[in-house]
């Protein structure tokens, strides 16, 4: 991987791309000056035919012109791109909108040949959906696989049009994964995961260091939306009953990690022998308190029926971590004695067998 920082000059990050590029497969940049932005540009455009192995690259948000970006997507075997930015650069925020907005609208379709995963880093208000009204023009990632994103405090209406904007934009994708504080508010509008519901490939979503303004019957409508999810972690800004659990559970067979935001009390529903959580690793329960520890465990030993690791907040761990030790007891005791039971059972079927044999004179 070849890294070039701000102390390098344009003609010296050229020279030395010029001279790596034979094995060049990983570029960061890291160049917080404002004003060379056109320079870059034009100095990659020359680079171009002697970056054809490069395959994962790191650039400022704030240097990507269109043109960069037209050039970037012609790379034939780009697979990751990590757009960053910095809070320590003034004005950054405004001159983005500016290099990007002001651009000419194009319906250019960029062609990203080999893209897979996009990450799009910052600490600014509005960058993020700044970069998607950007590449709205007619841009698609067929191939993106793994996007990760940082919508930071803007209002709903912003993040419900940046999650339509993925749903269009990437019509293959598996992973998304949205960090950060998403709205003013501090809580996800549930629109925006109806938005993301669209892309039919996803089977991994989670939400991290925010919530979800969603109510049980849209639990529902996500469980029910597809059999393959296999990651979700969907922290809700209201506690959901025990009953979310149970429709995860009649939906979904190959869920290995699943988050929410539970509340014991409200109650828990009847036990049942015919689902379960089969494939569940992790249990991320965040914040979630827990107000009858013996009920609890009683529950998910029931559905989980194996060992799982439940993943909390710190103001709570001590509980939960009970919790997971007694899970983790029972459901391997029910096990073993499960298997004992089939030992049993065929050994009592072997020695059946073995006296009608001698019966019969065999």
């Amino acid at each position: 991987m070849s890294s070039i920082t701000s102390s390098d000059t344009i003609d010296a990050l050229c020279k030395t791309i010029a001279v790596r590029s034979p094995f060049l497969y990983a570029l960061q940049m890291t160049l917080p000056h404002l004003n060379n932005a056109a320079q870059i540009s034009r100095s990659f455009s020359e680079l171009i035919p002697i970056l054809s192995k490069l395959t994962s690259i790191s650039i400022p948000i704030h240097f990507m012109t269109r043109g960069l970006f037209t050039i970037l997507s012609r790379l034939p075997r780009l697979e990751g791109l990590l757009l960053s930015i910095e809070s320590n650069i003034p004005y950054a925020e405004s001159l983005i909108k500016q290099i990007w907005i002001t651009e000419e609208e194009t319906t250019e379709l960029f062609p990203f040949h080999s893209l897979k995963q996009i990450y799009v880093t910052d600490d600014l208000m509005e960058t993020t959906f700044t970069l998607a009204k950007a590449l709205g023009h007619g841009i698609r990632f067929h191939k993106l696989i793994h996007l990760n994103c940082t919508p930071y405090r803007q209002d709903s209406d912003q993040v419900i049009s940046l999650m339509e904007w993925v749903s269009i934009a990437c019509p293959i994708v598996c992973v998304i994964d949205l960090s950060g504080k998403h709205c003013v508010s501090g809580h996800l509008p549930w629109q925006a995961i109806q938005a993301l519901l669209q892309c039919k490939n996803l089977h991994t979503l989670r939400v991290l260091n925010s919530t979800i303004n969603m109510e049980l019957e849209d639990i529902v409508t996500v469980a029910t939306n597809r059999r393959s999810w296999e990651v979700l972690v969907l922290p809700s800004s209201e506690a959901l009953g025990y009953q979310a659990l149970v429709v995860f559970a009649e939906n979904c067979p190959w869920l290995v990690e699943l988050g929410l935001t539970l509340n014991d009390r409200l109650g828990f529903p009847e036990l049942r022998t015919d689902i379960c959580l089969s494939s569940l690793v992790t249990l991320n329960v965040g914040e979630s308190t827990i107000t009858s520890q013996t009920e609890v465990v009683r529950f998910l030993a029931s559905i989980c029926r194996s060992p799982i690791k439940i993943e909390s907040g710190n103001w709570c761990a001590t509980s939960w971590k009970s919790v997971e030790e007694l899970v983790d007891f029972i459901t391997t005791r029910v096990q073993m004695l499960k298997g004992e039971i089939a030992l049993l059972q065929s050994s009592q079927l072997e020695e059946s067998r073995s006296v009608k044999e001698v019966g019969t004179g065999i």
